[in-house]
């Protein structure tokens, strides 16, 4: 879960306001950190709103950085505006439908993985991670590159078309993507 949970809400009109507000929760954070060791603090940060009623947006915005705080490694400060891609994903509607298609793509993957104890969806995602590049992959994975180069085969197979394929890579790549936001935001 999320923990327990602080909301401050700060009026701001400018980027250098917000910019004080942030400074401000920083500080705030790194001195409640020293007096509670072990403890770890996020601010999840919403967009700024114009009017009263976008204070709740605001808010609602601010707890899906806090989620999606496990897509942002290492961010104390997450920001909604940050988000990219999976703001998206919170504002879908359909979740089956999202996840029904990163279904379509990873499923097989998942499954072998499950089945076998293999890494092939984790070798698959630093493989895209590093820019499909063969060496870089390997090195960060500790890996030889026949493994690797036998993990990547596994993935084609189980994936039914080639890694060079534009088209269908976009489409791994939005279904990892989702994959991973449902896994680590539980949404």
């Amino acid at each position: 879960g999320l923990g327990s949970e602080n909301v401050f809400v700060f009026p701001v009109d400018s980027p250098e306001q917000e910019a004080m507000a942030e400074n401000f929760l920083r500080a705030a954070m790194e001195d409640l950190e020293s007096q509670y060791p072990g403890a770890r603090f996020l601010i999840g940060k919403g967009m700024r709103e114009a009017t009263l009623s976008g204070i709740r947006t605001s808010f609602i915005q601010a707890r899906r950085c806090l989620m999606a705080n496990t897509l942002r490694p290492g961010a104390r400060i997450i920001s909604y505006a940050e988000l990219g891609f999976y703001q998206l994903l919170f504002e879908i509607p359909a979740v089956d439908a999202a996840k029904a298609f990163a279904g379509r793509y990873l499923g097989a993957i998942l499954q072998y993985d499950e089945e076998h104890g293999a890494e092939i969806f984790e070798t698959l995602t630093r493989f895209i991670d590093c820019r499909m590049n063969k060496l870089r992959t390997a090195k960060e994975m500790y890996l030889h590159r026949n493994t690797l180069q036998s993990r990547l085969a596994k993935a084609e197979a189980l994936l039914g078309f080639p890694l060079d394929d534009a088209a269908r890579l976009f489409d791994l790549q939005i279904a990892i993507h989702i994959h991973r936001f449902y896994r680590e935001t539980k949404f």
